[in-house]
């Protein structure tokens, strides 16, 4: 997986060198998981870490010219950073059925990047939310019952690009195991109690 990802950043004109960006990520976290029966997985998984650390500078250096707007950016790159980093604990200890929860939380914060990269009005409604009750009143306008994923699909189909979150099975089938899992079910606790 090191070399892959190496491969792909020389492919892509950069030359990282011997490790991949997210190698020390490891160590931040203290856990050595080059033994793990998915090892490769958390190389990835760390890499996207340290990309998301990337991200975070570039937008708070936007700050001063592109304001509130660099900022907003910069804390759902924060948001995601640390629900990965979030995710990744959790399943190294064991608990995924815990961090599906917070894959649900990923998952809806991708599309919100997204949305609210595109839909100016989104971005000021989403800055507007400063309060619980503002809070709760965005998530139901734009993001429950796939409000953000549906008015996506139709935006991107409008405008004939291509939006890679519209490849149905795949996102079907983790809504399927992620989503039902991230509620109180028989099939979680069943899950859970198992292992």
């Amino acid at each position: 997986a090191a070399k892959n990802i190496c491969l792909h950043w020389k492919d892509a004109g950069f030359e990282i060198g011997e490790a991949p960006l997210g190698a020390s990520v490891n160590q931040e976290f203290g856990q050595d998981l080059s033994a793990a029966p998915v090892a490769a997985l958390y190389v990835f998984v760390d890499e996207y870490l340290a990309l998301l650390r990337y991200a975070t500078y570039y937008f708070l250096s936007a700050v001063p010219q592109s304001g509130q707007r660099a900022m907003v950016f910069n804390r759902l790159a924060v948001r995601q950073l640390r629900t990965v980093a979030a995710i990744r604990a959790l399943c190294a200890l064991g608990l995924d059925g815990n961090a599906r929860v917070q894959l649900r939380l990923l998952h809806e914060l991708s599309l919100l990047w997204v949305r609210v990269r595109i839909d100016p009005q989104a971005l000021e409604d989403f800055q507007a939310a400063n309060s619980p009750e503002t809070s709760n009143a965005f998530w139901h306008r734009y993001i429950s019952k796939g409000k953000n994923e549906k008015w996506l699909e139709r935006e991107f189909a409008n405008k004939n690009h291509v939006w890679l979150g519209a490849f149905d099975k795949a996102i079907e089938e983790l809504k399927l195991k992620v989503y039902i899992t991230a509620h109180p079910s028989f099939l979680q606790a069943y899950l859970d109690s198992r292992e």
